[in-house]
């Protein structure tokens, strides 16, 4: 599916938001032009990879991209994984690991 040009432009002359993952993301997401022009529109000011995960986890839904644009301005999609093992995670400070892994042993 070819993205619509006013929204393939604005990937040719990128600011920094617009990455070809976001144009694959919304071209393979979307089938219909005017709704890829719609929701390149919701994702634009988004960072690239945060921008790509709101179009892929809407799973082609125009009301799914507005709700995770809610919650990726919330931060909700701007998550690191920790690897193997979250007791080497280089994302929890060393200072509250051990009580994070106390707290997760305990839930679980």
């Amino acid at each position: 599916m070819r993205l619509p040009e006013s929204v393939a432009g604005e990937f040719k002359v990128a600011d920094g938001s617009a990455s070809i993952s976001v144009a694959a993301a919304i071209a393979t997401t979307f089938t219909d032009q005017e709704e890829m022009k719609k929701a390149w529109e919701q994702v634009k000011g988004f960072k690239a990879g945060i921008a790509e995960r709101v179009i892929k986890s809407s799973n082609g839904n125009l009301q799914r991209v507005e709700e995770n644009k809610i919650l990726a301005a919330e931060g909700a999609f701007d998550l690191e994984r920790c690897g193997t093992s979250l007791a080497t995670c280089p994302y929890v400070p060393k200072s509250v690991r051990a009580e994070v892994l106390r707290i997760v042993r305990e839930a679980s």
